[in-house]
């Protein structure tokens, strides 16, 4: 629980508290300030881990890492302040609750250290862009959610095989990044190329890449 407490977690932390008070949040107008709020803050927080580098148990910051946390959390803002133009739209708090709740899970699966715990966080996340592609409850999108589910349920499924391919070709080193990064020569490099090839179209298909 500390981690949450460096700048790499409060990059996660944030974006949670601000889906719990948007979840009790009576008021439509200050729900889309709030959204709005928390991920120009984010995006803030995003912007200083390329000088809070450094790895945990659970949390690894490295440069790859923070740019991409930058990338994603930019995006967020972005993204929320297109949901802001459409607040008239109606009641949009529960959209902004998950929009939160994906932001950070998205941010937590860029900076964990460990692959298990990335496939977590991009399956929670997978479930919740599921929901939130689904709720005009209108025909076209549930439809597009149902194909977004088949898609990421393939991609996990492959992304899963791949962890578990990339774990047997490094042992005895962890799966997770720092302990990967200095396994050497050992891996079995046939082993290590098919675990590369089930994790790059596996992650590549839920990041829109394939199909």
């Amino acid at each position: 629980m500390g981690e949450f407490l460096t700048p790499a977690g409060s990059v996660v932390l944030l974006p949670l508290l601000a889906g719990l008070v948007l979840a009790v949040l009576p008021q439509r107008r200050a729900a889309v300030w709030l959204n709005l709020a928390a991920t120009t803050a984010t995006f803030a927080l995003a912007c200083r881990l390329p000088w809070q580098l450094g790895a945990r148990p659970l949390l690894l910051v490295d440069p790859p890492a923070a740019q991409m946390a930058i990338l994603a959390s930019f995006v967020g803002t972005t993204s929320a302040w297109s949901m802001a133009v459409e607040a008239d739209a109606g009641d949009m708090r529960l959209r902004h609750l998950l929009f939160q709740v994906l932001l950070a899970l998205t941010l937590l699966a860029l900076l964990c250290n460990d692959l298990g715990d990335i496939w977590i966080c991009l399956e929670a996340a997978l479930l919740i862009a599921v929901v939130t592609v689904a709720m005009p409850l209108t025909g076209e999108a549930v439809a597009a959610a149902w194909r977004y589910l088949l898609v990421g349920a393939v991609g996990l499924a492959l992304a899963m095989f791949g962890s578990v391919a990339l774990y047997l070709a490094a042992r005895p080193a962890l799966l997770t990044w720092s302990s990967l990064a200095q396994t050497g020569a050992g891996p079995d490099v046939g082993l290590l190329n098919v675990a590369f090839v089930l994790l790059v179209i596996g992650f590549g298909a839920l990041a829109g890449l394939a199909p």
